[in-house]
C-alpha cells in the first residue's frame, strides 16, 4: 500500500510553531531533525497534507501526539479499511494496465526522432532532477530582483543556466508533496515525466502509490472539450469520464475513486491553454478541491501560475551522466545498439571545447533527442547554434518523406514552407491542438487536394517524420511545442521580418518566436536595436501610453534622488510599471481607498514606496535559506524600522494607514536582536508579514504622487488600449530575453537597451 499524507489543524500549527519556540529551532532545524526538505516543513506550516511519515516524525520530534496535531478527518487510520473500495481501485488498476501499456498507448509511449513507431516511455526515459528552489521569473521584470550594478556577467543569461542549487530525484519528491506543480522550459521532459508516473504507477510489480489509479489528462482538451461541448468547467466530471473511458469502465466508479481520493492525477500544460480559459481552468482545479487526491500539474516556467496548496519546483537541467544515458539509450533505440561508436563519439564530442555550444542544448531531453538525430544522419558534424539544430533535424525528417499524394514533385522546401505556413496559422490562431477537420480544409486549399487526399498527407507526415501527430481521436498537433515556434519564426524572418512579427505578437506564448528569430538573425545587436525601436513606435503611436510612461519615469526619477534607492532608474521604473500596469488592467486588484488627501508630502509618500520596493526586490533573499540569509536580514530590519518612522509622517496618512504602518513596524525583531533570533522570526513570521506589507500597497494610492486627475485617467481604459498597454509590456519582456540570449552583445548597445528600458523617446536625454 502507498503512504497517506496528513496535515495539520489551525491548532495543530500553533502547537507545532510553540514546541519549535520551546526547542529554540526553525524549520531548517526541523527539517534536518527528521531527514526531510525545509519546504516540506515549510508547507505542513502552511496547512498542506504532507506525507504521514514525516508528519509523524516531525511530532514525535516535537513531543506531540500526531493525533491532536493532526485535522480531525485526517487523524483517522492510515490504513483505508473500506474493502470494497480497495476492490475497485484493483478492479479499476487492472483495467487501466492494457490501456496504458499497450504498444500505441497515447499515455505509455512517446514519439522520438528517427524512429517511425511511438516508443515505450520507460525504454528511453531518464529519471529527472527537480530544484526545490524555483529559480524562474514569473514576470519579465523579475531580472531586476538579480541584477546587480556594476556586475555585467551577473545580467548575462539570467534565468537561463546559472541556478546553483542541487537537484533532487523527482521521485522522491512525487512522494513527499501531495500537490505539486512541476515547472520547466520547452522540452525539458515534463509531459514525459507526468507519462512515466503513470507507467511506474500502474506497474503490479512496483510500489510506487499501488493503491492509487493513475489518471493522465491533457488541460488543453479539457478546456477544447468544454467548448465544444458547451458543458460547465467541472473538472471532477471530466476526469470521471476520462478515466472511465480509458479504463473501459462506468461514470460512477471512476468518480468515486476521484471522490475519495485514491488516484494520482497528472495534468499536463498548464501553459498550453489559451490565454482566454487559463483563468477557468485554474478556478476548476480549484473547484475540484483536490479531494485528497495526489495531483502533478505541469507548466511551462515562463508561464507558471498559481495555485493555491501546490508546492512549486523546476525540472533540473540534465546532468552529463543523465546526458550519456541518454544517448546510449537513444542509439540502443534507433539502432539496436549496433551503433556503439556513435554512442561514444557523441558523448566525447559533447565534452569537446568546440562544442560548447551546442553541447548546453544538451539539457533539455528533446533537444539533445534531436542532437542525436542529427549527429547519427550527419555521422558526426554537430551544428553551432539552436536554429541551425532544427534546420538540420527538420531537413533530415523532411527527406525521409518519400510518399507524396500530390500531382507536383515537392521539394523539401516547399514542404517545410507548408509546415511554416501551418505553424503560423495555428499560432496566430493559438490552436496548440486542432480538429482534424481543421487541418484537412488547410491541406486541401493549400495542396489543392481531395479530402481523402488531405488525410493521407496528414497520415504520411505523422508515421515518416513524426512532426504531425494525432494527440487523440480527432485532434493534432505538432508533435513538439518547440518546433512549431521555429517554424513560426523561420516563417517571419523569411517573409514579414521583425516588424510583421510585432504586429502580430498578441501574448506571452510568442516569447520563444522571438528569441529563434533572434538567433536566425545576421546580426544580433541590429535585431535587438531595431525591436527596440518597434516597441517605441508603439509606445509613441498612443498618446495614453506615452503619458503613462513619462509619469512612471516622473515618479523614479524622485525616488531615485530624493531616497538614493540604490538601484538604476531601470530597475525603479520597472517596479512602477508593473504596480501601476496591474492598476490599470485589473483595477480589482489594486484600489484607491477614498479617504486618502492629495497634498502628501512627497517624501513621506517615497519612504513607503522606498520600503515597499525594498520588500520586493529584496524580500525573496530572505526566504532563500540561510546562507542568502546570512548577513542582509539585521541590515534590512534596522532599515525597516527607520522608515517606518510613523510619528514623522502622521499628519500625512490616514489612523487606518498609520495603524498599519504601526503594526507592521512593532511586528519587526528588534534590528538589536541576533541572527539566529531574527531568522527564527522570519522563517514563522516571514510570509505573513511579506502578505500584509502586500495590503498596504492595495490599500494605498499607488498614483497619489501625480493627483487624482491622473488616476481617474487611466481608470476606465478602453479594450483597445488595454491590449495596447499589455502588448507593450510583453513586448518589453521578449526585449529583455532576447537581451539576454547571447552574451556576444556589447555593453553600448546592452546599456542603451537597460537605460531606456519602458521610456518614451521625447523623454530621453
Amino acid at each position: 500500500m502507498a503512504r497517506r499524507t496528513l496535515q495539520a489543524s489551525t491548532q495543530g500549527i500553533k502547537d507545532i510553531r510553540k514546541a519549535l519556540r520551546r526547542k529554540q529551532g526553525g524549520q531548517t532545524y526541523l527539517a534536518g531533525a527528521v531527514d526531510c526538505s525545509r519546504q516540506t516543513i515549510w508547507s505542513l506550516l502552511k496547512g498542506n497534507p504532507i506525507d504521514c511519515d514525516v508528519f509523524m516524525d516531525v511530532c514525535t520530534k516535537l513531543g506531540l501526539k500526531w493525533e491532536d496535531i493532526a485535522e480531525p478527518e485526517a487523524a483517522e487510520p492510515v490504513q483505508n479499511k473500506d474493502s470494497n473500495l480497495d476492490a475497485l481501485v484493483q478492479q479499476v488498476r487492472s483495467r487501466l494496465l492494457p490501456f496504458i501499456t499497450a504498444p500505441d498507448s497515447i499515455i505509455g509511449t512517446m514519439r522520438m526522432f528517427s524512429v517511425s513507431q511511438p516508443v515505450p516511455v520507460d525504454k528511453i526515459y531518464i529519471d529527472l532532477n527537480v530544484l526545490e528552489q524555483v529559480s524562474s521569473s514569473r514576470h519579465f521584470s523579475n531580472w531586476r530582483g538579480e541584477y546587480e550594478p556594476g556586475n555585467r556577467q551577473d545580467f548575462d543569461r539570467l534565468s537561463l543556466s546559472q541556478v546553483k542549487q542541487k537537484g533532487v530525484e523527482a521521485i522522491s519528491v512525487i512522494k513527499d508533496y501531495a500537490k505539486l506543480l512541476v515547472l520547466g522550459k520547452p522540452g525539458a521532459g515534463k509531459t514525459t515525466f507526468l507519462k512515466s508516473l503513470a507507467v511506474k504507477c500502474i506497474q503490479p510489480e512496483e510500489e510506487f502509490f499501488a493503491d492509487l489509479v493513475p489518471l493522465f489528462v491533457a488541460l488543453p482538451e479539457f478546456a477544447k472539450m468544454v467548448h465544444k461541448m458547451k458543458t460547465s468547467w467541472n473538472l471532477l466530471d471530466y476526469l470521471a469520464k476520462e478515466l472511465a473511458n480509458q479504463s473501459n469502465g462506468c461514470d460512477a466508479n471512476a468518480k468515486e475513486i476521484l471522490v475519495q481520493g485514491r488516484s494520482l492525477v497528472l495534468l499536463d500544460g498548464l501553459d498550453e491553454v489559451p490565454p482566454e480559459d487559463i483563468e477557468n481552468v485554474i478556478d476548476a482545479v480549484r473547484d475540484f478541491g483536490y479531494r485528497n487526491n495526489r495531483l502533478v500539474i505541469t507548466c511551462r516556467t515562463q508561464s507558471q501560475k498559481e495555485l493555491e496548496g501546490f508546492t512549486d519546483v523546476e525540472v533540473a537541467d540534465f546532468t552529463p551522466k543523465q546526458v550519456d544515458r541518454f544517448v546510449e539509450n537513444w542509439f540502443n533505440i534507433v539502432d539496436s545498439g549496433t551503433q556503439a561508436s556513435l554512442t561514444t563519439q557523441l558523448q566525447h564530442q559533447l565534452r569537446a571545447t568546440e562544442n560548447k555550444t551546442i553541447a548546453e542544448l544538451t539539457v533539455t531531453p528533446v533537444l539533445l533527442n534531436l542532437i542525436c538525430a542529427v549527429f547519427r544522419d550527419e555521422q558526426g558534424n554537430l551544428p553551432k547554434k539552436r536554429s541551425q539544430l532544427y534546420e538540420k533535424g527538420m531537413r533530415h525528417l523532411l527527406e525521409r518523406l518519400k510518399r507524396m499524394p500530390s500531382d507536383r514533385k515537392l521539394t523539401i522546401d516547399i514542404k517545410e514552407e507548408f509546415l511554416a505556413e501551418l505553424a503560423v496559422m495555428l499560432f496566430e490562431k493559438n490552436d496548440y491542438f486542432p480538429e482534424e477537420q481543421t487541418l484537412e480544409k488547410f491541406i486541401c486549399n493549400y495542396f489543392g487536394v481531395e479530402r481523402s487526399t488531405a488525410r493521407n498527407i496528414m497520415k504520411i507526415f505523422e508515421t515518416e517524420t513524426g512532426l504531425l501527430i494525432e494527440r487523440s481521436a480527432g485532434y493534432w498537433s505538432f508533435s513538439h511545442l518547440t518546433f512549431q515556434e521555429y517554424l513560426v519564426a523561420k516563417w517571419f524572418h523569411g517573409h514579414t521580418g521583425l516588424t510583421g512579427l510585432v504586429n502580430a505578437t498578441t501574448d506571452h506564448y510568442w516569447r520563444e518566436v522571438f528569441i529563434l528569430m533572434a538567433e536566425m538573425s545576421s546580426n544580433l545587436e541590429q535585431f535587438l536595436v531595431a525591436l527596440k525601436s518597434e516597441i517605441d513606435l508603439l509606445s509613441n503611436s498612443k498618446p495614453l501610453l506615452t503619458s503613462f510612461l513619462g509619469y512612471i519615469e516622473g515618479k523614479s526619477l524622485i525616488v531615485q534622488t530624493e531616497l538614493k534607492i540604490p538601484y538604476s532608474l531601470a530597475i525603479i521604473r520597472t517596479f512602477y510599471f508593473e504596480k501601476c500596469l496591474l492598476f490599470v488592467l485589473r483595477q480589482t486588484g489594486l484600489s484607491i481607498h477614498a479617504g486618502f488627501k492629495s497634498g502628501e508630502p512627497i517624501l513621506d509618500v517615497m519612504a513607503l514606496d522606498s520600503t515597499l520596493i525594498q520588500t520586493f526586490i529584496s524580500g525573496h533573499i530572505w526566504i532563500g535559506g540561510r546562507e542568502r540569509f546570512q548577513g542582509e536580514m539585521k541590515n534590512r530590519i534596522s532599515n525597516f524600522v527607520k522608515v517606518f518612522d510613523v510619528n514623522a509622517c502622521q499628519n500625512a496618512y490616514e489612523d487606518n494607514l498609520k495603524y498599519f504602518l504601526e503594526n507592521l513596524r512593532d511586528r519587526l525583531p528588534s534590528s538589536d536582536d541576533d541572527l539566529d533570533g531574527c531568522f527564527s522570526w522570519w522563517q514563522e513570521n516571514g510570509c505573513m508579514w511579506l502578505s500584509d506589507i502586500h495590503k498596504v500597497i492595495k490599500y494605498r494610492n499607488l498614483f497619489l504622487i501625480f493627483g487624482e486627475q491622473w488616476s481617474e485617467q487611466y481608470q476606465n481604459l478602453s479594450e483597445e488600449h488595454q491590449n495596447y498597454f499589455r502588448k507593450y509590456h510583453t513586448l518589453n519582456w521578449f526585449l529583455i530575453d532576447c537581451l539576454n540570449s547571447d552574451t556576444s552583445v556589447s555593453n553600448n548597445v546592452r546599456q542603451e537597451i537597460e537605460e531606456t528600458l519602458l521610456l518614451p523617446s521625447q523623454h530621453r536625454n
